[in-house]
């Protein structure tokens, strides 16, 4: 136990039991995100784009393991905003847990033993990054590393400007927010990758992202996310 455990004990997000951020009745209420075609929102069981949505710049396919309430919206907020990063590693033990037991996680497992894409963070604006430390997509890129024997590239893409935050946006001004923000910093033809972020709202950010990538002649280009 670290001794900082003994100073500031951790509680359980969601019942404030003592011991840790995910308490087991806590974490077995989490909810399954119900998995959809990222181009039209409409059911899709794998989260791959359904074939009539597919174009030559969207995603091929998007993940997201929770619905973005109760405990798991707690959990990332404080990570973003309160700067708690210890909470990262209880998180990713339930994110993987799912892994293992979620079948629907098919397409997405069969994209990566098969192309063997490079794991892509969404940006932060560097004055972000340096005021809050980290960039949440990173961790999330590193410890997929450790899990997926998989590479973390944190050089494809930079972001041009600092933006509004999307949670104070509607959807039309959030496509807006982020048109034109991304940069490719260094040759990704032909290269299959996985664009990860902490979240997945309207899904603008991201979708701005794969354009950029596919622009400059990436391959297959799947997002995935913890929650939506």
């Amino acid at each position: 136990m670290d001794i900082l455990d003994l100073i500031f004990p951790k509680e359980c997000l969601g019942c404030g039991k003592v011991g840790c951020y995910f308490c087991k009745n806590c974490e077995a209420k989490i909810a399954k995100a119900y998995q959809t075609c990222p181009v039209c929102e409409k059911s899709s069981l794998t989260g791959q784009t359904h074939t009539f949505c597919q174009k030559s710049k969207r995603l091929n396919g998007l993940y997201c393991f929770f619905n973005y309430e109760g405990i798991l919206k707690e959990a990332i907020h404080k990570i973003k905003y309160e700067f708690v990063t210890d909470i990262f590693t209880e998180l990713f033990s339930v994110i993987f847990r799912n892994w293992q037991e979620e079948e629907n996680l098919i397409s997405l497992n069969k994209f990566i033993d098969q192309k063997k894409p490079i794991l892509v963070p969404i940006p932060l604006h560097w004055h972000k990054e340096n005021i809050r430390g980290f960039n949440q997509s990173v961790l999330f890129g590193k410890a997929l590393v450790k899990r997926l024997n998989l590479a973390l590239k944190e050089d494809i893409l930079g972001k041009k400007k600092p933006t509004v935050s999307q949670t104070t946006l509607g959807p039309k001004e959030r496509k807006e927010n982020v048109k034109g923000i991304f940069k490719l910093k260094r040759q990704i033809k032909d290269q299959n990758i996985i664009l990860i972020d902490d979240v997945w709202t309207t899904g603008a950010t991201m979708k701005e992202a794969a354009s950029v990538l596919k622009e400059n002649g990436a391959g297959e280009v799947w997002g995935l996310t913890i929650a939506r």
